[in-house]
């Protein structure tokens, strides 16, 4: 607790007068009230006007994998938080370089697993290329086959970032490599998807 309130003093001060509202659209009385209060607790934290504590809340809940599944619509609507985090020292190892709120949701969604890939691969036709981005890196990070066929149709993506992150996430989970070529993926998918899921 000492250590995470330190935190809060550091980007406060770091972050006075720079403040910038970008918390999840969903009202807060509409976080249950049944979870445990450590997840409730950080999904205040997505709330806060201080992008780095939104970051900070997000990885938080990430750190707790499954038990944080009451936070998935809250993360996911942090996946449109394009605000650059700068540079942040969080009170624990972060294995990704973070750019922006984002990005740290999209680490969270990641790390909480296998029960937020039907509503990330939903996240891939989204208009902010930011959510589309940050989906595929989470899809990326959870490896389901599910998201396979959705990459590879998000490969034809205007914006070229998002291009890049399905290319990845498509090696990442089936260790291929076909670049961002739609049609050699399409290919290799409709020979080998039955035995790819069989196998996964």
């Amino acid at each position: 607790m000492k250590t995470q309130m330190a935190f809060v003093l550091l980007v406060s001060v770091l972050l006075m007068g720079k403040a910038i509202y970008a918390q999840p659209q969903i009202s807060r009385d509409k976080i249950p009230s049944g979870i445990p209060k450590e997840v409730r607790d950080q999904i205040l934290q997505l709330y806060s006007p201080e992008p780095a504590l939104r970051a900070f809340g997000a990885l938080e809940l990430g750190r707790l994998g499954k038990r944080a599944e009451p936070a998935l619509p809250f993360l996911l609507e942090l996946l449109a938080d394009g605000t650059q985090l700068g540079t942040v020292a969080f009170p624990f190892p972060v294995e990704y370089l973070l750019e922006t709120v984002s990005h740290a949701a999209a680490v969270a969604l990641g790390k909480i697993g296998k029960s937020a890939v039907d509503p990330l691969i939903a996240r891939l036709g989204h208009e902010d290329w930011h959510v589309r981005y940050a989906a595929a890196w989470s899809l990326e990070m959870i490896r389901d086959a599910r998201a396979v066929e959705p990459l590879i149709n998000t490969l034809k993506d205007k914006d070229s970032d998002v291009r890049f992150r399905c290319t990845v996430a498509l090696e990442k989970i089936t260790a291929k490599d076909f670049g961002e070529d739609p049609v050699k993926w399409r290919e290799w998918w409709e020979k080998n998807k039955k035995a790819f899921q069989k196998g996964r």
